[in-house]
């Protein structure tokens, strides 16, 4: 099941990393954002990294990658709907959980 699409394709066995120049980490790549689908997810953080953004699918919010050890949260609120989303970088994995309602 892919759980992510967009500028790279980044999913738990679903694809492969052909829009991430690098996916390695130390690699001077430039950011990439990438659209999630709704619900929390772990991902590697050889594939997305400090300075990616991250977004909600079928929502209006987004926030960007920050440095292990930290966390960030965004919040929409729309006249029909509204988003949120939660990055935790724990170092060995990203933790990512996107809400759109």
């Amino acid at each position: 099941m892919c759980i992510f699409a967009g500028v790279a394709t980044l999913a738990a066995g679903c694809g492969s990393n052909a829009g991430n120049t690098s996916g390695e980490a130390g690699s001077d790549r430039q950011p990439i954002t990438i659209v999630v689908a709704p619900g929390k997810h772990r991902v590697d953080p050889a594939k997305v990294r400090p300075g990616d953004t991250l977004r909600c699918r079928g929502g209006a919010v987004g926030a960007v990658v920050p440095d292990p050890g930290h966390g960030v949260d965004g919040n929409a609120d729309g006249a029909t709907e509204s988003s949120s989303i939660i990055i935790e970088n724990h170092g060995n994995v990203v933790v990512v959980t996107c809400e759109v309602s």
